[in-house]
């Protein structure tokens, strides 16, 4: 028996959204939104480049932005008071460094640094 139905067409991929300035989104948080809500936050993101070993931000520190992250990795690391620091959590495309904002608080009870550049 011969199948005689054409190969199907495959499309190329359809490239990520963009920022305001043209930059490709691959955060998966930014790109769940609801169309709409992307449509309004999207033109009002800043894309910061951050370089390996790049704190964004200290404990006690007073947060002023989130960061989405579109590519790289940031651990957030509890501070102790010797100086030592264990890491408790990593940041990649999938999340965003900043929940304490979300939750009202506006100062940082960790500190967030950029592992992987991004």
């Amino acid at each position: 028996m011969s199948n005689n139905r054409p190969p199907p067409i495959r499309s190329s991929p359809k490239p990520p959204p963009n920022d305001g300035d043209g930059n490709h989104i691959h955060n998966k948080i930014l790109l769940d939104l609801p169309r709409k809500e992307r449509e309004m936050l999207f033109p009002k993101l800043e894309f910061v480049r951050l370089k390996t070993h790049h704190v964004l931000h200290e404990p006690g520190d007073t947060l002023k932005s989130a960061y989405f992250c579109n590519t790289g990795l940031v651990s957030i690391l509890s501070a102790f008071p010797d100086g030592k620091s264990v890491e408790v959590g990593l940041v990649g495309r999938e999340g965003f460094v900043g929940i304490p904002l979300v939750a009202g608080f506006r100062t940082a009870a960790t500190r967030a640094v950029a592992q992987i550049e991004a």
